[in-house]
């Protein structure tokens, strides 16, 4: 297995989540959705939270058809409130 790709992500000093916006994503494999859990448990395991905000049709299936469309309790699943993915 490949190690985790590091996605460049600076996470601001009192964040408590990170907006995912994966409106653009056109597909979506096993490993797109190995490399969401992972960083979803990393951030979890920091206090921290992922979101899955906007989301492209791809990857709203390929979470329904995996069972993840409800989230975990390492990531949630739904609109970001403000949209900006700032995590404020």
């Amino acid at each position: 297995m490949a190690p985790p790709q590091d996605f460049g992500v600076t996470i601001e000093p009192g964040a408590d989540r990170v907006v995912a916006d994966m409106s653009g994503v056109t597909f979506m494999d096993s490993s797109a959705l190995s490399a969401v859990v992972a960083s979803a448990r990393a951030l979890s395991s920091s206090g921290k939270r992922l979101e899955l905000g906007e989301r492209s049709p791809v990857v709203e299936r390929t979470l329904q058809i995996t069972g993840l469309d409800k989230g975990t309790d390492d990531f949630h699943v739904q609109p970001a409130a403000d949209g900006d993915g700032t995590g404020g």
